[in-house]
């Protein structure tokens, strides 16, 4: 949860370190969230779970065909996914 560890992760990649942890770096600096991104995640969450729950109806679909699923599926069952 540190706004450096991307960085930090690409610096051992690139130096194909064995391993890598934050554990005893003094620069660590948190992430801040803002809050309509926190709730945007937290929608895609759900989406995701409810695509997970009903995987059985997301067969072989043409390309782009998940998104007009899910859009169908936010439209039609906003009661289970918790919205208003």
């Amino acid at each position: 949860m540190c706004s450096g560890y991307k960085r930090c992760l690409d610096v051992a990649v690139k130096g194909r370190w064995h391993g890598f942890s934050c554990r005893e770096c003094g620069a660590f600096k948190p992430l801040v969230f803002d809050p309509a991104e926190l709730l945007l995640d937290t929608i895609a969450c759900m989406a995701l779970i409810k695509v997970a729950e009903s995987q059985s109806t997301f067969k072989q679909k043409p390309q782009g065909g998940i998104v007009r699923r899910l859009q169908h599926i936010m439209s039609t069952d906003r009661t289970t996914m918790g919205f208003c």
